[in-house]
């Protein structure tokens, strides 16, 4: 894609640039318990306008842990801990008076950080 100010080619704006998830889940044979771990990770490009540049950066990959019962009273119940790699989310903007000239009229900076979550789902009919 062409920047339509520059005319330059750049990346579509705030499109996923890495993905990545993995769930691994055991089930116990004849039980009805099972435990998992899910991961992931994105990356996305920075979103580019004519006055501004953003981007929104997670520190490092998310995981979660589960413990899980498949029939309690018919239902099925999940506890979970997740951010267990202690994951913040980061988000930098400039916004220019002049893009084309590289003139800033100020930038922005927000780190965020979450610790544990703790969840509990359950699932069926009711």
């Amino acid at each position: 894609m062409a920047d339509p100010l520059f005319g330059t080619p750049r990346p579509i704006s705030d499109d996923d640039y890495l993905n990545y998830e993995v769930v691994m889940r055991q089930d116990f044979q004849q039980s009805d318990w099972a435990t998992g771990l899910e991961f992931f990770y994105n990356e996305n490009r920075p979103q580019v306008r004519l006055d501004e540049v953003s981007i929104f950066v997670q520190s490092t990959a998310f995981m979660r842990w589960f413990v899980e019962h498949k029939n309690v009273f018919g239902l099925t119940m999940r506890g979970s801990i997740g951010n267990l790699l202690d994951r913040s989310n980061d988000f930098s903007r400039t916004v220019f008076n002049d893009r084309l000239v590289d003139d800033v009229a100020f930038r922005e900076e927000r780190f965020r950080t979450f610790g544990r979550i703790i969840r509990f789902d359950v699932e069926g009919n009711f």
